[in-house]
């Protein structure tokens, strides 16, 4: 049950209570006032009769007007209160009637004895009186009824009296056990209110200061339907909330003390920027989308011989060399736009006095929190000093160079002479080996003349493309011997290598031998076949080389390690010796030279 419903319950049986408590007082109290005012109307009417009776008897002693009168009034007003609505009751209407009857021949003997008195004293009417015995017996007869009157007047009296003092103990009684009955009830309502109010709010408030002292985990647990019943429920659930909305503000506290700690950081980090900006030894700059400086630093003024003052209203274009405007402002719109992340570029600016001063130049956007460019942050460093020295370098190479390449160049001429001069000393002898002895030698002058003639015309001074080298020292043996690259067909299957002139030489060196001593041997009596050079990198920086043909192949009895043959010795001590590798024979199918070594870059 509700507690409204039951504080209702409650008043409506108060309001019962207290209603019929009062209804029954008000008749008890009634009941009582009537019994009190019969009491003193019979007392009126004892008192009434009395002074009739003394009346009757003054008027019989000293007969007047006045105690006529008297008497009459008295009579009168003590049989309108008998005849009145007063006594109701059979048991007082008996001595009532009675006492009225006495009344009655009383004023019947009065009147008649007030009559005669008048005709004696009337003159002429004396004898129309009674005698006088008959008067004494009527005077007699009036006091002996009046005397009846009282004696019936006086039992009616403590009738009533006891009425009056019964009633008035039941009233007492009434009151008393109205009261017992009222205190019972009102000790059953408080005990009901302590029972179902009362006590669970007292757990409900004892509970709750168990809930306030921070013990969040504390559960009400009233299972009532009642409001407190709901109210339980509810402190259970703000318990709860509460309990998440603590830890809510915990984590809140620690991020706003992490906050605190990053503003912290911010700070000393702002700080340190300032401080590293202001005194850093290369210049600075913070600009605007449209190239205008936001600040700038001493070392900045420095470079350029501006006062800082002087570039905070200057922008970026105002100060670069004019050729590079247009490219460095495509540069620095990709920063704002989000198609770059920085860049660095060397780039030359106009001083204030007019000459140019070259720069190292690094830029990069500052973003906030969205992604949007805010300012960018620039770093030059004055580096004109080593860009004129580089000039100067540039200018010693480029000497360096049209010297180096003229030595390539007279080198290979003279080859080119050695080589015209051997192949005329060998047409000129009658002695085919001595002959083939100078072209063979003819053959390695070649060789070494095409590493000059190949440097000579390539773009750096150090290294060969070894695939063109060996092509040309390969077709200028086929045309040495004049075998047709029909007949014989020449394959070189190479990778993009480079080698220095220290590898190239002793490697077309080999190529030399190697080719000529196929051409010369594997293909006799016209044969057609197929020579093919394989060049590769392989593990730890490594090359190999692989020549090989499938011609009739080397004899299986020949040691090609101790032959008498120049070009094998040659092969043999190039590869191990010149280029610190190593070679190896293999004849089946022909036969397959291969030559691995060390790749030096740039040596």
């Amino acid at each position: 049950m509700r507690i409204r419903t039951r504080i209702q319950l409650i008043i409506v049986i108060s309001v019962v209570m207290a209603a019929t408590v009062g209804l029954l007082l008000f008749l008890s109290i009634h009941a009582i006032n009537e019994a009190s005012r019969k009491a003193g109307i019979a007392a009126e009417v004892v008192r009434g009769v009395v002074e009739l009776k003394i009346l009757t008897s003054e008027y019989l002693l000293h007969p007047g007007d006045r105690s006529l009168i008297q008497w009459r009034s008295r009579y009168d007003f003590v049989t309108k209160r008998l005849t009145g609505s007063y006594f109701r009751s059979p048991d007082e209407k008996i001595p009532v009637n009675e006492i009225l009857k006495n009344l009655e021949r009383i004023k019947t003997v009065f009147n008649k004895i007030t009559i005669n008195m008048r005709k004696k004293q009337q003159p002429g009417k004396q004898e129309s009186a009674i005698s006088r015995a008959l008067q004494d017996r009527l005077e007699a007869e009036l006091l002996m009824k009046a005397q009846a009157a009282v004696s019936l007047v006086f039992p009616l009296q403590q009738k009533i009296q006891a009425e009056l003092v019964t009633t008035q103990k039941r009233a007492t009684f009434l009151t008393i056990l109205l009261l017992l009955a009222l205190t019972a009830v009102i000790v059953a309502i408080l005990l009901w209110i302590n029972r179902s109010i009362a006590r669970p709010i007292a757990k409900l408030e004892k509970d709750i200061q168990i809930i306030g002292s921070g013990n969040l985990d504390y559960k009400v647990g009233t299972t009532s339907k009642d409001e407190i019943g709901h109210l339980s429920r509810a402190f259970d659930k703000m318990t709860g909330d509460l309990k998440e909305t603590t830890a809510s503000i915990v984590e809140l506290n620690k991020e706003i003390d992490e906050r605190k700690q990053a503003e912290e950081a911010l700070r000393e980090s702002e700080e340190e920027f300032r401080s590293v900006f202001e005194d850093s030894a290369v210049g600075m700059v913070l600009a605007e989308q449209d190239g205008q400086y936001r600040q700038v630093n001493k070392a900045m003024s420095t470079i350029l011989g501006y006062t800082q003052e002087e570039l905070l209203s200057k922008t970026i274009r105002d100060i670069s060399y004019s050729d590079e405007v247009a490219q460095g402002s495509d540069i620095v719109d990709k920063l704002w736009i989000r198609e770059s992340d920085g860049f660095a570029m060397e780039k030359r600016y106009v001083h204030k006095d007019g000459h140019i001063v070259w720069g190292a130049i690094t830029v990069s956007p500052v973003r906030d929190a969205k992604g949007k460019t805010i300012y960018t942050i620039g770093q030059l460093q004055d580096i004109t000093e080593r860009k004129q020295a580089e000039e100067k370098i540039k200018a010693s190479l480029k000497e360096k160079e049209i010297l180096l390449q003229e030595i390539h160049h007279r080198a290979k001429n003279n080859m080119q002479i050695i080589s015209s001069l051997l192949k005329l000393q060998a047409s000129g002898v009658g002695d085919e080996r001595v002959s083939d002895a100078l072209m063979e030698f003819r053959g390695r002058v070649q060789a070494m003349a095409f590493v000059h003639e190949t440097l000579y015309g390539s773009d750096t001074l150090a290294d060969i493309d070894f695939k063109t080298y060996i092509s040309k020292v390969a077709i200028q043996i086929f045309q040495t011997y004049k075998t047709s690259m029909d007949r014989v067909k020449f394959k070189v299957d190479a990778e993009d290598i480079k080698l220095g002139i220290e590898q190239a030489t002793p490697l077309g060196l080999i190529t030399n031998e190697l080719v000529t001593n196929s051409l010369k041997y594997a293909f006799p009596e016209n044969r057609s076949g197929e020579i093919v050079i394989r060049i590769r990198a392989v593990e730890q920086d490594s090359i190999e080389c692989v020549f090989s043909d499938n011609g009739i192949g080397i004899p299986e009895g020949l040691d090609w390690r101790n032959t008498d043959s120049l070009g094998l010795q040659l092969v043999i001590l190039l590869a191990e010796n010149q280029l610190d590798g190593t070679v190896s024979m293999d004849r089946r199918k022909g036969t397959h030279f291969t030559v691995r070594f060390r790749h030096e870059e740039n040596q």
